[in-house]
Formats: structure tokens, sequence, C-alpha cells
């Protein structure tokens, strides 16, 4: 039964590339792509972006792009999951840095 628990892990895993839409330090050009799961929750992933750009999550403006064509949805409800935000395998999160 484990090996079952794994494999639904594994297939929720989907390919994600973070885009900080801020240069400078801890700014990044080149994006990379990771492993997410869709049931990972916003509030999660803002801790995420503070440990790979070191950007506090009160200063954090996240919203992701499912589809290259459509427009980007702000992830503004910390409890719910990337999926509930129809994220996809080949989605962009965008970072960007809210004015203080």
């Amino acid at each position: 039964m484990q090996a079952a628990a794994g494999d639904s892990l594994a297939a929720n895993l989907i390919s994600v590339t973070p885009q900080t839409l801020k240069i400078g330090p801890g700014g990044s050009l080149e994006p990379t792509t990771t492993q997410l799961p869709t049931s990972l929750t916003v509030g999660r992933l803002r801790l995420m972006v503070k440990q790979l750009f070191g950007l506090d999550p009160p200063l954090q403006h996240l919203s992701i792009r499912v589809y290259k064509d459509s427009v980007p949805t702000l992830l503004d409800d910390d409890m719910a999951t990337i999926g509930y935000y129809g994220a996809l395998d080949g989605a962009e999160v965008y970072i960007n840095e809210a004015k203080a």
C-alpha cells in the first residue's frame, strides 16, 4: 500500500517555473523549473519563495500562468492549493515584490 501512496504523490507532481520579476540581489534572470505537488498550498509556496529568493511572505505578490496564452491569476488565498488555481505541468509562477 505504501507504493500506491508514493505513486499518488508522483502523479500529482507538476513542473513549475518560478520567475522573479525583480532584478537585483536575490533576483534571478534565468528561471529554473522545479517539481511541485498540486496539493502545495500558496502559504507553503510563499515559504519556499522566501528560502529561494529571500523575499518575506508579506512582500510577495505571487501569480500563476497556466497556459502560455493565458493571463496570470493572482495567488491570493494562502490556504488554497496551487491545484485549486488550475496549476498544470508547465505552469509559470511569477514572483513580484510589493512596495513596502
